[in-house]
């Protein structure tokens, strides 16, 4: 329990003020560096571009893009290029 292998986070930021949301991206990104593995569900785009070196999309339950976090800038496909506009 104390060395995990991998960390899952289910919306972290929900309801969190700016500044809150601020941290958990710092903290986040600081458990990066020791490489444990991280599992961050978010539907919030700014806050997924902040931490995540890779990305899996996903819509009713299908994995629609996967790969690298230069997908937010060079999405594979139009149903993710969209979400990236909300």
């Amino acid at each position: 329990m104390m060395k995990p292998e991998v960390l899952l986070f289910d919306e972290p930021t929900a309801a969190l003020d700016p500044e809150i949301t601020t941290q958990i991206v710092n903290i986040i990104n600081e458990l990066s560096e020791t490489g444990i593995t991280q599992v961050v569900v978010t539907h919030e785009v700014d806050f997924a571009k902040k931490i995540a070196s890779h990305v899996l999309y996903l819509e009713k339950g299908r994995v629609i893009e996967h790969g690298t976090k230069d997908a937010f800038k060079h999405p594979a496909t139009k149903a993710f290029a969209d979400y990236l506009t909300h």
